[in-house]
């Protein structure tokens, strides 16, 4: 390599890094509330924890697609600031605010009918009762989640993460004692139960949304863009673009999250030992992915801004150079994985069979790091190109086609070799991202091809 191009390389890794630590610290906190949740809830009776837990698997696809809608956001932003166009950021924030009007008001109102989802998975009536009013509390975050991810992926466009990671412990530490008022009735307040940890976190994503409209509204970089000087009418020619695009990103990040949930329930029907050891090394294997996913929104800023510039030589080095750091990155985490899988999971658990069995399967999650770090980092670069729907497509068929499919045949049935049991949809979860990584790196390779006629050589 060059040493003008190691350089650049090297300037590159930098930008990445100091964009992605503050929305790793980001992830860290906001995993934090969940736990808190988990903590709190199962410290205060069963029944509380099992409906936080049911009531998690109904708010969560719905907030995930709803973030993949806002997360168009990010390229959009990009690209304006790249080209030099901060005048439309305003118009642009401000109609993505109607978006998240509409998003948010629509998951409040979707889940506070979770009814038929309590039937279909046959939750007991004291478990649906708890779950139910979980619910209720819970939904009126949506509206400040909706709000709150308009304005932090505004921010992360501009290369602002680090506001993000601020107002993210913010609400972390607001979450602790509101958990606590609320759920077992400390200081006075009323004793609510699951409904008082559904509070909780409204509490925390309105005090979060709050505390990003005051750092817009108030410091001069954005004050003077007028960004929320006021909030202009509907445009239809402005909302369109957001929604074409977000709607294929909320789509994938969807379908690829719900792949996990479909697969806990058909596992249900296997012994304790190996539904517990699957659920260890799925924890871990999603505390590894905050690291991947955190430099793959790097990489959407990144990219945006310099094809937003025209400079698609740049966006292509970043592209590479995040990749490359992802590979070595998620190689790091296989190896590890890998030399210390038992060290690891005996933090879960110390029931020596159950230990076995996620020790086991950890060496599969170490198989899959780099294909999943290879396929969310070449998604991410789609994203900064504004290329969604072809990836949504990918997505599809790698974990509903090919991973989904293979997991039962495997894991369920005799059709190829005996039923594996969790082994079998891990071997389907690799099979479907290493198809995933090789499909999105082929398009990756074609929009880079689109712009300069030939692939970056590093």
């Amino acid at each position: 390599m060059q040493p003008i191009r190691r350089h650049r390389v090297l300037a590159e890794l930098k930008q990445l890094s100091a964009l992605a630590t503050p929305i790793i610290a980001a992830q860290i906190a906001t995993s934090g509330m969940g736990l808190v949740d988990t903590l709190m809830a199962g410290n205060y009776n069963a029944t509380t924890l099992a409906a936080v837990a049911v009531g998690n698997s109904i708010w969560l696809p719905i907030f995930l697609f709803m973030r993949g809608l806002m997360m168009a956001i990010v390229p959009s932003v990009a690209h304006l600031v790249g080209a030099g166009k901060t005048g439309l950021l305003a118009s642009t924030v401000q109609q993505s605010l109607w978006i998240a009007v509409v998003a948010g008001f629509g998951a409040l109102i979707l889940v506070r009918h979770a009814e038929i989802a309590f039937l279909w998975l046959e939750v007991t009536p004291a478990v649906a009762l708890e779950a139910s009013r979980y619910l209720d509390a819970f939904s009126w975050s949506f509206p400040a989640m909706a709000l709150y991810l308009a304005l932090s992926c505004y921010c992360e466009g501009r290369s602002q993460t680090k506001p993000g990671m601020v107002f993210a412990f913010a609400g972390f530490l607001l979450n602790i004692p509101a958990n606590y008022a609320l759920i077992y009735g400390g200081w006075g307040f009323p004793e609510l139960g699951a409904a008082g940890c559904g509070y909780a976190t409204a509490l925390s994503a309105w005090l979060m949304l709050v505390c990003m409209g005051l750092y817009i509204a108030l410091d001069n970089g954005h004050r003077s863009l007028g960004i929320l000087a006021r909030l202009s009418r509907p445009q239809l020619a402005l909302i369109a673009p957001l929604v074409r695009l977000g709607i294929p990103i909320g789509i994938s990040i969807f379908v690829e999250a719900s792949i996990f949930s479909v697969i806990a329930l058909l596992i249900g029907r296997l012994p304790t030992e190996l539904i517990a050891g699957h659920q260890i090394a799925l924890n871990v294997s999603a505390i590894t992915y905050m690291v991947p996913l955190s430099i793959g929104l790097a990489m959407t800023v990144r990219v945006g801004q310099a094809a937003g510039s025209g400079d698609f030589q740049q966006a292509r080095r970043a592209a590479l150079t995040g990749i490359g750091l992802n590979t070595l990155l998620s190689s790091l985490s296989a190896v590890l994985l890998m030399l210390f899988s038992l060290q690891i999971v005996s933090l879960y658990s110390d029931n020596s069979a159950v230990l076995e069995v996620a020790a086991y399967l950890l060496l599969f999650a170490a198989a899959y790091q780099l294909p999943d770090a290879l396929q969310v980092a070449a998604a991410s670069s789609l994203r900064g190109y504004k290329d969604t729907r072809v990836p949504m497509l990918i997505v599809l068929i790698s974990y509903w086609v090919i991973a989904l499919p293979l997991g039962y045949t495997l894991g369920l049935t005799d059709r190829i070799t005996e039923a594996m049991g969790p082994a079998g949809f891990w071997i389907g979860l690799l099979t479907g991202l290493s198809t995933a990584a090789l499909l999105l790196g082929w398009r990756l390779q074609r929009v880079f091809r689109r712009y300069r006629g030939h692939p970056l050589r590093m």
